[in-house]
């Protein structure tokens, strides 16, 4: 099974370890932006999108490596990351979410995305 961990808020923790104890595999993966507001950036052309081009790079790479191609994925986000993952469809077309539910697409700051890959 796949797992990336990190220190992250309550919720962040409960929510990692919930799912991970219902098998699936997670991949954290932070906005792009790591020097600005840290936002995530959710243009409606996806071709301008800079987190929706890191998001597909990074997610091909692991499904194709740890072999969960056909596997479902479900995306979680939190404030900016609620927002993207809500677009996410639409910014990365090869993406065929099973499920996206969103925490929040209010407020500033950002929080990690957790896409989760459920392992058959």
């Amino acid at each position: 099974m796949l797992t990336a961990l990190s220190a992250g808020l309550p919720e962040d923790v409960r929510i990692r370890q919930e799912v991970l104890r219902q098998g699936f595999a997670i991949v954290a993966i932070s906005s792009a932006d790591r020097r600005g507001r840290r936002c995530w950036d959710v243009k409606l052309e996806p071709k301008a999108s800079m987190d929706g081009q890191h998001v597909a790079k990074i997610l091909g790479t692991v499904r194709k490596r740890e072999g969960l191609q056909q596997a479902p994925l479900y995306a979680l986000g939190a404030s900016s990351g609620g927002a993207f993952v809500l677009m996410l469809p639409h910014l990365v077309p090869d993406v065929q979410a099973s499920g996206i539910p969103s925490l929040s697409c209010a407020g500033a700051g950002s929080l990690s995305v957790h896409l989760l890959l459920l392992q058959t």
